[in-house]
């Protein structure tokens, strides 16, 4: 029977509560965002892009990664994505052959008031993108999907149901759970937690940052996915002008002691730059990649309102896209920060007001304490580029009392 599969109850129970949060929301609602909220576009709005990647070196020149992806709201705290490839390695024989990064449907929910945030997803499908409801500044030494799967080794994304739930106090302390139930014709089977921990985050100081995470974590070792391991990471940054640079310790058991070093830039004229080619240098094989937008589009979307229109809600966002091995950008996810005011429903123009991408922060993370050759020869370096966004809402503006007649005497 449905209630004796675990997977298809936490599934069932999941989506329960996220519409249950849904509707509770203030979408189309009052100006105040607190409460809940779903961040939402309103159905069928999203946006998109058509990007193709080259890697360069003085022997060769090796076209690669050709990548659809499509995001759109579908309902209030609902949301679909589709992330569709060239298969690799097979441009002269099938030079057309898809390949599915990512699929799947999503669920989200947000709490706010003075003192809590509450943030509640669902991911059902193929998902290569763990961080939610923001990354934090750990988060960018967390191990990022690999490429094995291009030429033919095991699956790296999460295939299945994926939960996580994050509460947070203006304290800075919190707690986080991601838990999975395995699908999809993915290599493993039941359900696990993937991460779950209590966490705290503070600035203090002349831009110092401090975070830590203790309870279980993701582990580093490929499939991604599998049951969380105990232990524990510190962090700690400062700013320096135009950079913020930190350090990372993390023990984990089962697991060799992990340090990082990241350095996280501010948008400028040479990071976007950076940001627009998606520009990287690749150790094996060894050369220049480069990841360029063929096409980009927003769905539902006007590049301006029209006469007559005042402001009425707005959305928050950043687009994030991570990458590491051989240089493949192969993950992106739009995180919704905030929203207020009416963001849904008939008679809305949708304006979106997009920032240049740009290089956001380079890390390198690897298995030693001690800096020697072996900490560089076995580093890992993950990269991420952002752009930040603002969704505008307007509707045409009701006449006032006394507008559009002459006043008699």
């Amino acid at each position: 029977m449905f209630w004796r599969k675990p997977s298809a109850c936490l599934i069932a129970i999941s989506w329960c509560a996220l519409l249950y949060a849904a509707a509770l929301a203030q979408e189309p609602g009052a100006p105040d965002p607190k409460g809940w909220r779903t961040h939402s576009l309103g159905a069928v709005r999203g946006n998109g892009s058509l990007s193709l990647g080259l890697q360069i070196w003085h022997d060769r020149l090796r076209v690669r990664n050709l990548v659809l992806r499509n995001h759109l709201d579908l309902a209030p705290g609902i949301r679909a994505h589709l992330g569709l490839r060239r298969r690799e390695n097979e441009w002269r024989r099938r030079p057309f052959t898809p390949d599915v990064d990512e699929a799947y449907l999503e669920g989200m929910a947000f709490f706010r008031d003075d003192n809590h945030n509450l943030a509640f997803n669902l991911k059902v499908g193929r998902v290569r993108y763990l961080r939610f409801p923001e990354p934090d500044r750990l988060s960018v030494f967390d191990q990022v999907p690999g490429i094995r799967d291009l030429s033919g080794g095991p699956v790296t994304d999460y295939r299945g149901a994926l939960l996580i739930f994050e509460g947070a106090h203006r304290s800075g302390l919190g707690v986080h759970f991601g838990g999975i139930s395995w699908g999809f014709d993915a290599d493993q089977r039941g359900m696990n937690a993937v991460e779950w921990y209590g966490f705290v985050r503070r600035s203090f100081g002349p831009g110092w940052r401090f975070e830590g995470r203790l309870g279980a974590l993701a582990g580093r070792a490929e499939p991604l996915g599998r049951p969380a391991r105990r232990g524990g990471n510190l962090f700690l940054s400062r700013e320096f002008g135009e950079f913020e640079i930190g350090a990372m310790y993390e023990k984990l058991r089962g697991y060799p002691a992990y340090t990082g070093v990241m350095v996280r830039f501010r948008s400028t004229d040479i990071t976007r730059l950076l940001g627009k080619v998606a520009f990287d240098y690749a150790r094996k094989p060894e050369g220049f990649a480069f990841q360029y937008d063929l096409l980009n589009w927003n769905i539902n979307a006007s590049s301006a309102p029209a006469p007559g229109e005042e402001l009425v809600g707005e959305v928050r966002a950043v687009r994030l896209r991570t990458y590491w091995q051989q240089s493949f950008l192969r993950n992106e996810y739009e995180h919704r920060i905030s929203s207020r005011g009416e963001t849904t429903g008939a008679g809305l123009r949708m304006v979106a007001e997009e920032q240049p991408w740009y290089l956001e922060l380079e890390a390198l993370v690897s298995p030693h304490v001690s800096v020697r050759s072996e900490w560089l020869r076995d580093r890992q370096g993950p990269a991420q580029l952002a752009q930040e966004v603002v969704y505008r809402f307007y509707r045409k503006r009701e006449a006032r009392k006394g507008e559009g007649s002459h006043a008699t005497r």
